[in-house]
């Protein structure tokens, strides 16, 4: 599933052709964020209501009337919903002080009806979140910003990094209370930063990882990297920037969710990739989509 022409669709994933469209046009204020439910038959999505404002709602994979799952939030935007295998909702609630992708939007993450916090704020934004597979912990991807930071003076004080949290939503207080978990070290010359997550069902962790020169005009080379609390790896590199990947329930099937980006990924061009056990990738659809395959 992806999002097209901001309507929620269904795409075949042999060859990406899209089956129908769940959803009418939906207001392009916000990412909608689709995701498969705990039990396969729906698709959970977010449904902007205006600038800074909104509720998720699900919708049948085979096409129906649309259900709310959380009622509208105003001055704070749910982004990200994800679903359990026992059927608990986690999203994250990002102010609207700032855009969703601009750096300094501070976000906290909300699973069932509890909010789980940063211990230093510092503009933490969350990009994305993927429970494991038996339901115990959440992987939470956020941008994090140095002390001071954000700085609406418009001086060049502030550094973010992205980092991967991995904890148990029962017992936890803050986000970042636990030490993050790394992508591998950048090339020489070069800064990395993480972009999606997706746990396998050994409980490690495949993610997007973007590298380039910082002082170049490009928005670099995106590559595929799979690790755990104490180690890490490259599975595929020199690819397009991985805006999503989403691995099956087996674990076998990995699809990425690509932007060619030149300068920037603004207005990119966006298609899928599956994954293969051997590092290569195979280009499985090409359409107007935005990247948001699962």
């Amino acid at each position: 599933m992806a999002v097209e022409d901001n309507r929620v669709a269904v795409y075949r994933a042999s060859d990406g052709r899209r089956e129908r469209f769940l959803t009418e046009r939906l207001t392009p204020y916000r990412e909608v964020d689709p995701s498969l439910s705990a039990d396969g038959k729906s698709v959970l999505y977010v449904h902007a209501e205006g600038q800074c404002a909104g509720s998720i709602r699900s919708v049948p994979l085979t096409g129906g009337p649309s259900t709310v799952l959380r009622k509208r939030t105003a001055g704070r935007v749910p982004v990200q919903p994800v679903q359990s295998v026992r059927g608990e909702l986690a999203y994250a609630l990002t102010s609207c002080t700032h855009s969703r992708y601009e750096t300094g939007a501070e976000s906290v993450l909300v699973v069932g009806a509890r909010e789980i916090p940063f211990a230093a704020q510092h503009g933490a934004t969350i990009e994305d979140i993927d429970w494991t597979q038996d339901g115990q912990r959440i992987a939470v991807l956020a941008t994090m910003g140095s002390p001071g930071c954000p700085d609406v003076s418009g001086s060049d004080t502030c550094r973010y990094e992205t980092r991967i949290y991995v904890f148990s939503p029962s017992s936890a207080q803050r986000v970042d209370e636990t030490r993050p978990w790394r992508g591998p070290a950048p090339p020489a010359g070069e800064e990395c930063g993480l972009s999606a997550v997706s746990f396998r069902p050994t409980g490690r962790l495949l993610a997007g990882q973007t590298c380039g020169d910082p002082n170049a005009e490009s928005a670099g080379l995106g590559r595929v990297v799979e690790l755990d609390a104490a180690s890490s790896r490259v599975l595929a590199e020199r690819l397009d920037i991985v805006a999503t990947v989403d691995v099956d329930a087996t674990g076998r099937s990995v699809v990425l969710g690509m932007l060619e980006c030149a300068e920037t990924c603004e207005d990119a061009p966006a298609y899928a990739q599956r994954l293969r056990s051997d590092g290569t990738v195979r280009k499985i659809a090409n359409d107007r989509a935005q990247p948001n395959w699962a």
